[in-house]
């Protein structure tokens, strides 16, 4: 075959190519396209010993008559963030960490604490006593409270029906630094706050802001009283007011969760009736009889 004859042959094949391929695209244009396949996600394979306890959770505590007079008691408190949601960062739990914070007694096996003390614990442990599953009854979805069993019951704190007026005193009681010790406080007023990082909030929720009088009594850097976090704070009348949940030492403070969250998250108990009103000069006393019965105790996560 000559030269000539062969381009005109390949000139043939490739005009005859195109129009197959252009119908073949045409075809291709005008059909339903359909979607990629998608890939099933894969279970994470999770050792033993991380696989979380199954947490038994209630409903919210049913509202009371007095919560909405303590709600609009609460938002006449100074805002001292002026509007603004600070964040608190909750750290990422390292595998085989132990961490400590504090609990108190609510009654009838119900402990009261922060919620990044007990949430996304594999184990619990109460001084004294053993590693057990962690049982959690409530946990509020944005404020750090949580309301856990422990297995066996104390004498309990009641909560206040009366949300904390600004300049009143109060005090803390806890393990700041693994230590028994006891916090004088006075409010200052509200902040709103938002959690981040291991333990998150979807939306901010009120805490209040408490001067810090008098720390506790503790060895190492009294003015550090991380491990207080889950402590209860005592009005006056040897009520609970709130749980511990921040320090800033630099502004002398301590924030706390706020008393509607804490009925919301716990519950209301019952008034004991006949309880007396302590001055400032019995809070250290009256912490340390909390610690001694067992009222308020140390727990440890890991």
């Amino acid at each position: 075959m000559r030269f000539l004859d062969r381009i005109i042959v390949i000139a043939i094949a490739i005009y005859v190519g195109s129009l197959v391929f252009g119908k073949w695209q045409g075809e291709q244009a005008e059909a339903p396209r359909r979607p990629p396949p998608q890939e099933l996600p894969q279970p994470r394979q999770v050792p033993p010993a991380q696989i979380p306890p199954a947490q038994e959770r209630v409903a919210p505590a049913p509202r009371q008559a007095g919560d909405v007079e303590i709600e609009r008691q609460e938002r006449e408190l100074d805002d001292l963030g002026r509007g603004r949601v600070n964040i608190i960062e909750t750290n990422d739990r390292r595998r085989g960490q132990v961490s400590s914070g504090t609990a108190w007694s609510a009654g009838n096996d119900v402990w009261a604490s922060a919620r990044h003390v007990v949430e996304g614990c594999g184990r619990l442990m109460f001084e004294g006593s053993t590693w057990r599953p962690v049982t959690t009854l409530n946990s509020h979805p944005d404020a750090d409270v949580a309301a856990i069993k422990a297995g066996f019951a104390r004498e309990f704190i009641p909560i206040s029906a009366r949300a904390p007026e600004p300049g009143e005193r109060a005090f803390g009681v806890g393990y700041p630094q693994r230590q028994a010790g006891v916090i004088h406080l006075r409010l200052r007023g509200s902040e709103r706050v938002k959690l981040s990082g291991r333990i998150g909030s979807d939306k901010p929720f009120r805490a209040y802001v408490w001067h810090v009088e008098r720390y506790p009594r503790i060895k190492g850097d009294p003015e550090r009283v991380g491990g207080l976090s889950g402590g209860p704070i005592i009005d006056r009348s040897a009520q609970a007011i709130g749980v511990a949940i921040f320090e800033a030492p630099r502004r002398h403070a301590l924030g706390s969760v706020s008393l509607s969250d804490l009925r919301r998250t716990v519950g209301p108990t019952q008034e004991r009736a006949g309880r007396a009103r302590l001055e400032p000069r019995d809070f250290d006393a009256a912490g340390r009889q909390l610690l001694e019965r067992g009222i308020v105790m140390q727990v440890f996560c890991r």
